[in-house]
């Protein structure tokens, strides 16, 4: 053997070394895997995930099977192709766990994101891992999920990028790197509610659109590198095993943001860590809180913009690979079943709070730009901080880099707030119909004039799209109009021409909802027509030339 050979033999060895020592899985040593003519356990045994079955990543054509494996089996639950990838057209699945003896009305409808970033790969086995228990075993808390809930879940919104970052964690010896964070595209996902221009993005905001959930939890991993700082958010790796956002967005119904965060101060923080598990707030320069130019649209914002209550959870380690997968999935499940027991005993309260967001996001007049105070209060290395510095070392190919990193900590209620006052609705003509388009992927109503129509704020001329403001996914809107929304801190500038607003709301007896997107361009040549008829009115000759 040469020597080269050697130290590739050598380099193998290692990259096999963390997969052996491995500890067993929870379930394999008591747990024999049943699966005969289809039929799943009974009510005493557990069928085996592929990930407890080989100690290995569950690869996503192995999650696909065994999940349609249990679907065939259990009428509480069906699997159906929810859209596809970017590159390459992969079906992106929707699981639905729904017991239809008992009246959707009263249920809560429940949404779960898993693995909208390839190399972050516990959440979606944490969710396989989940569906099963909830096809195979009978106990009082499967139960009481089955009597109270509906569950709509992507177990892995980008299939390419989880292929993407196994190839590459199998080539590089047990890392993932940055391969398969995004699409094929190289979109990340995850940044994409915005723009929509993944269909990946596309396929998870077109399920939203169709069930309306009261509650969404996206699921996540971040790195265990000592310490983390990125741009202007932080995050002591060292110091917790999970991290959670809740609420995030101060332009949602503050009391739906208050109860979020109350279930993880009351419940979720004390009970992990009654177990030894350390959790605290996914953190941004404004504590978990703050406006869209700090956060960016991701699908814990965006989806809280919209009116549910959301949840992100963050595990850590994702960079540790398989070596610590079996604990982080533990800690993904852990932390739903808290909130989701919590959800099970208030589910009145919950259904009031969003239906209360909803009327909110409908009549308000003003949107909230900026929270100036971080609602922090954190224990560094076992003590009260104030102002704490956090000594960063970190090592990128081989070479240290050091720096310090300032953080101050303040006690006290986001209160300090700007607002823009909103119109009471917007016009778009025809020539932006990019915007139409992406409005109605969002789930916003649409209208078309149907003749000319003078308010007090403006004339609005027929057949040109028109954006009324009073709607639940108002905060919406904004984004999709200015592109420069987030950089800008505001929601909206209106600076262009073609796009207007009109200051207060109009009847909307002479308009006309458009229902599909494959009515847009009927509208527009329906306003060409009437601009070529005014035109000629007017006695303005069309001399354009071919």
């Amino acid at each position: 053997m040469s020597k080269k050979q050697s130290k590739i033999a050598f380099y193998y060895l290692f990259l096999f070394i963390p997969i052996f020592s491995i500890a067993p899985c929870a379930y394999s040593a008591e747990i024999a895997e049943v699966l005969s003519q289809n039929r799943l356990a009974s009510s005493g045994e557990k069928l085996q995930t592929p990930f407890e079955k080989s100690s290995y990543f569950t690869k996503y054509q192995e999650m696909v099977d065994f999940l349609e494996k249990i679907a065939e089996s259990n009428k509480n639950i069906s699997i159906e192709e929810a859209g596809t990838s970017q590159r390459y057209n992969t079906p992106i699945y929707l699981v639905t766990i729904d017991n239809k003896k008992i009246p959707d009305d009263k249920k809560l409808k429940v949404m779960i994101i898993a693995r909208a970033h390839g190399s972050e790969p516990a959440g979606m086995e944490a969710i396989i891992s989940f569906v099963r228990d909830m096809a195979c075993k009978k106990n009082s808390r499967t139960t009481n999920y089955l009597e109270n809930f509906t569950f709509y879940i992507i177990p892995c919104l980008n299939p390419n990028g989880a292929g993407d970052a196994l190839e590459s964690y199998e080539k590089i010896g047990g890392f993932w790197g940055r391969s398969g964070r995004g699409n094929l595209s190289e979109t990340d996902i995850n940044r994409d509610y915005q723009a929509l221009k993944s269909s990946e993005a596309r396929a998870c905001v077109g399920v939203f659109n169709r069930v309306s959930p009261d509650v969404v939890f996206d699921l996540h991993e971040f790195s265990s590198i000592p310490v983390i700082v990125t741009s202007h958010a932080w995050w002591m790796s060292d110091c917790f095993d999970i991290l959670l956002g809740a609420g995030r967005n101060p332009d949602v119904y503050p009391p739906l943001a208050k109860y979020a965060r109350e279930i993880c101060d009351k419940k979720v923080f004390p009970i992990l860590k009654s177990r030894g598990t350390r959790a605290f707030y996914y953190a941004g320069p404004y504590g978990d809180l703050g406006s869209m130019k700090n956060m960016g649209v991701t699908a814990a914002d965006y989806f809280n913009l919209r009116n549910a209550m959301t949840f992100l959870i963050e595990t850590s380690a994702y960079d540790q690979g398989l070596k610590t997968l079996d604990k982080r999935l533990d800690w993904q499940q852990q932390t739903l079943m808290i909130i989701l027991d919590e959800l099970a005993g208030n589910k009145k309260k919950v259904k009031s709070l969003v239906d209360k967001s909803r009327e909110f996001a409908r009549e308000r007049d003003s949107i909230t730009l900026e929270m100036k105070t971080i609602p922090v209060n954190v224990k560094i290395n076992g003590k009260d901080s104030s102002t704490h510095t956090f000594k960063a070392r970190v090592g990128i190919n081989n070479k240290p880099y050091e720096w310090d990193q300032k953080i101050e900590f303040k006690d006290g209620n986001p209160d300090e707030r700007e607002f823009l006052d909103l119109p009471g609705g917007y016009i778009v003509i025809g020539p932006h119909v990019d915007y139409i388009n992406r409005l109605m992927l969002h789930g916003i109503n649409v209208y078309e004039s149907l003749k000319v129509i003078r308010s007090q704020s403006a004339t609005i001329p027929a057949h040109v799209f028109y954006i009324p403001q009073n709607q639940e996914s108002s905060a919406i809107i904004g984004l999709v109009l200015d592109r420069k929304a987030i950089i800008k801190n505001r929601y909206c500038l209106m600076e262009r021409m073609l796009v207007m607003p009109v200051e207060i709301p109009v009847d909307l007896k002479n308009f006309r909802k458009i229902k599909s997107k494959d009515e847009i361009s009927g509208v527009i040549l329906r306003f060409n027509e009437f601009m070529g008829n005014l035109m000629k009115n007017m006695g303005v000759e069309d001399k354009t030339e071919d």
